[in-house]
């Protein structure tokens, strides 16, 4: 696939993402996986059908993608930011705490993550009495 086609074949996943059309969205992302691109981009498209699932509810999918842009680029904090909010929604607290801080380590100004660090850290703390 030529660089011009897989540039517009990105930005319009990413428009049915923004525009709310997450079944557009889902399918897009899913065809792209199959791309032959470099692993980092294969992690974007894991991580954007992530963010999909999760505004979808299905968190174990958003949770197996996680994952999979995490194989894919070891530093790439979105997927960690991602699979901590899947742990978080599934209730795994202890995994979602362990991935919050992660994103904290990797990206210290990140507020958002830190935000999310303190909820769950709360949380543990509560299920700890």
């Amino acid at each position: 696939m030529n660089t011009l086609k897989v540039s517009f074949c990105a930005k319009t996943k990413n428009y049915f993402l923004l525009d709310g059309k997450y079944e557009q969205a889902l399918d897009a992302y899913s065809e792209a996986i199959f791309l032959n691109v470099p692993p980092k981009k294969k992690a974007v498209y894991y991580c954007n059908r992530a963010l999909v699932s999760i505004k979808t509810e299905n968190y174990a999918l958003a949770l197996f993608d996680a994952k999979d842009a995490i194989k894919h680029d070891e530093m790439y904090v979105k997927a960690y930011y991602r699979r901590g909010s899947a742990y978080l929604a599934l209730n795994q607290i202890d995994l979602a705490l362990r991935d919050f801080k992660a994103v904290c380590k990797m990206q210290p100004s990140n507020k958002d993550a830190r935000e999310k660090y303190d909820e769950v850290m709360k949380e543990h703390r509560l299920r700890e009495l």
